[in-house]
């Protein structure tokens, strides 16, 4: 368990850090040092010219006599006035190419804009916190990184500040990992060159260091220098020696220069659909008196399973409905039918059914849909289908509020195929959000038959398991939130049909389908309230991923 810092233990850049999430600190690199590295790093970015991202990891930095040169003293003191036990979770240079529309991480979501799913948030103490150094001169179009300067455990709305990193080839600058941005869009016909190194607190596990592009690192920096033996984690899993920087940084605080604006995709307005949602100035949690057990039990384990959703005889009409639309994208990776789909397959009724608007508004009493869909996902892979460049598939989900006792963004699966540990069986860790999951940490899998129905709060570490198993795995998955919270996606193409289709009057579809959104909704209450079943944890993270290996 992490214990955080008290205020009084923070220095000044990381103090400065845990209030605006960024700061610039003096040019780490002399101009000199910039000409070496980028002569060394030429040729080989020349021979990937042609890729959209293209990375230079720390076994190459040792190949090309420059390792030492990027963790010189002048870095190593930024990395230790940010924290006195900093273990490296990245270190890369990376190039990313020209002319592009989007944002070249995390495109899905509106403008780019995310926190990183594998971090922890600790209120004022940074634990996950990244240095950048421009190695190209990067103005507004160049990809210049951009960040919201507010407490990241309030989503980000269109009037949110923005900090922008422009500046000259060498500019460095810190930020905290856990705050919203993004790398905004490398319009320039330059591709954009950057150093990035991310560090955490000893006490949280670097599963990179693990990793393949770490082992001539790791074997050729030989043991007896403190600060390399942290930095490279020769103290993990045990009590790391606290150290100070020869000389501390002074951290300068950069100014917002302008705001979020509407939350689009930087490509096409449909692309709404797909990531973070606005969200309200202020949004009042719930009290927990106020909840009913599902909410309550979402908000302790992250997780409810109900009684079956559908009957046998449901779902087999169900399935017979799909069968024939995914038989057609059977060679896919992943295939949808969506709302619209739905409608069209008459199949809409079906899925929002008497017992399911039961559990959805058993969870909230305002529920608008966020997601409506089926999946598909194919069989034989050894990797999470979602967030495979996380270690094992664990993440959060990016683009939903957390608001500790009182789940606002939540999720229904139910199972249309029978799932078992080698399936795609979604798991996740049991454990407030706040804290990373690590080896040790209990793991709740899902296993099933067709049917099984289960909710789960999108702000908890969770994974969807491989499906290493011979067959496709179905399932149906409706995401919902509180009516305060905009839902872009019923703006999109998938729900064109349904949104106009569907007939006004009942309050729950009305709910449901976003019309009260800005605007105060009904209060509904379900039917029948439907009683969840506690599901107790079967395995621990090491037991099931590979986090560690």
């Amino acid at each position: 368990m992490y214990v955080q810092r008290s205020v009084s233990e923070l220095g000044p850049l990381p103090s400065l850090l845990g209030r605006d999430g960024v700061v610039s600190v003096p040019d780490i690199y002399s101009a000199g040092e910039i000409a070496e590295l980028n002569a060394a790093m030429d040729p080989f970015f020349a021979k990937k010219s042609a890729e959209a991202r293209s990375y230079l990891w720390p076994d190459d930095m040792v190949e090309l006599g420059i390792l030492r040169k990027v963790l010189s003293p002048g870095m190593r003191n930024v990395l230790f006035s940010i924290m006195p036990d900093p273990v490296i979770y990245h270190l890369l240079s990376s190039e990313i190419a020209a002319r592009n529309r989007q944002p070249h991480v995390f495109s899905e979501k509106p403008g780019g804009w995310h926190r990183d799913p594998d971090c922890g948030y600790f209120a004022y103490d940074p634990t996950h916190v990244s240095i950048t150094v421009y190695l190209t001169e990067v103005g507004p179009e160049n990809g210049m990184f951009e960040m919201v300067p507010e407490p990241p455990d309030r989503p980000i709305h269109s009037e949110s500040k923005v900090v922008s990193i422009t500046g000259h080839a060498g500019r460095s600058f810190v930020w905290h990992r856990s705050f919203y941005h993004r790398a905004s869009p490398n319009c320039s016909p330059r591709r954009r060159r950057i150093i990035k190194i991310s560090i955490q607190r000893n006490a949280f596990l670097s599963s990179h260091l693990k990793a393949w592009f770490f082992k001539r690192t790791l074997a050729e920096l030989s043991n007896g220098d403190a600060e390399m033996d942290l930095l490279l984690g020769r103290h993990q899993g045990k009590t790391a020696p606290l150290l100070v920087p020869a000389t501390s940084v002074l951290p300068s605080p950069v100014t917002p220069t302008s705001s979020i604006g509407p939350l689009t995709s930087s490509s096409e307005s449909s692309d709404r659909a797909k990531g973070t949602p606005t969200v309200p100035h202020v949004y009042r949690p719930r009290d927990p008196g106020d909840l009913g057990p599902v909410p309550q039990l979402l908000a302790l384990d992250g997780i409810a399973m109900f009684p079956d959703i559908y009957s046998a005889i449901d779902l087999a009409e169900i399935n017979a409905l799909m069968n024939p639309y995914f038989g057609k994208t059977a060679g896919e990776a992943r295939s949808y039918i969506w709302a619209d789909d739905m409608l069209a397959l008459g199949l809409f009724d079906k899925i929002l059914s008497p017992a399911m608007r039961n559990v959805l508004f058993s969870i909230l009493p305002d529920p608008v849909i966020y997601h409506l869909l089926a999946s598909e996902i194919a069989g034989n892979n050894t990797k999470s289908h979602i967030f495979s460049e996380q270690p094992g598939g664990w993440h959060r989900d990016t683009d939903a509020g957390y608001f500790a006792h009182d789940p606002t963004h939540i999720s229904v699966f139910v199972y249309l195929s029978k799932v078992g540990r080698h399936d795609g069986a979604l798991e996740i860790c049991p454990q407030l959000p706040e804290r990373p999951p690590r080896p040790e940490t209990p793991v709740i899998s899902m296993t099933g038959n067709a049917g099984l129905s289960f909710a789960w709060h999108r702000s908890f570490f969770y994974r969807e398991a491989p499906n290493s198993g011979p067959r496709r795995r179905r399932v149906i998955k409706i995401s919902i939130q509180r009516n305060e919270f905009p839902s872009p996606p019923l703006r999109s193409p998938n729900f064109h049909r349904t949104v106009a289709d569907i007939p006004t009057g009942d309050d729950e579809l009305d709910t449901l389908l976003g019309r009260f959104q800005g605007k105060s909704s009904p209060i509904l209450f379900p039917f029948k309230e439907v009683a969840p079943i506690r599901v107790r944890p079967t395995s621990t993270i090491s037991q099931t991923t590979d986090l560690i290996k």
